[in-house]
């Protein structure tokens, strides 16, 4: 992440993380930045706190905190074909902004 690129982006009321790291990346300059991952961002928010880990029958399940609620990311309850319940997570406006700065702070300290 760059501050060009941070500088770039489109933020909109409520945006997926795919949404955003896909954005990010198609505003990279390929011959200079690597690839951002949705894992490597959702790794960074868990460490974070914005997060927790929960098993449920073996499966790991992300669940946000009262961090991540405060930060600006918000839960939608959906139910699979199979009719298994799920949450989708979506970032308000303030959130996106928010793992912007986290990745620029992670690009300053060289992570």
């Amino acid at each position: 992440m760059t501050e060009e690129i941070a500088a770039q982006l489109h933020y909109v009321e409520k945006m997926s993380l795919s949404d955003l790291v896909g954005q990010m990346n198609d505003l990279r300059d390929e011959g200079t930045t690597k690839r951002l991952t949705i894992k490597a961002v959702e790794q960074m928010l868990l460490e974070e706190g914005l997060f927790e880990l929960k098993f449920v029958n073996r499966m790991p399940l992300r669940k946000i905190t009262e961090y991540g609620t405060e930060f600006g990311i918000e839960a939608e309850t959906r139910i699979s074909s199979k009719g298994n319940e799920y949450e989708v997570f979506y970032y308000t406006q303030e959130a996106q902004r928010g793992v912007v700065e986290l990745l620029l702070m992670a690009e300053d300290s060289g992570k």
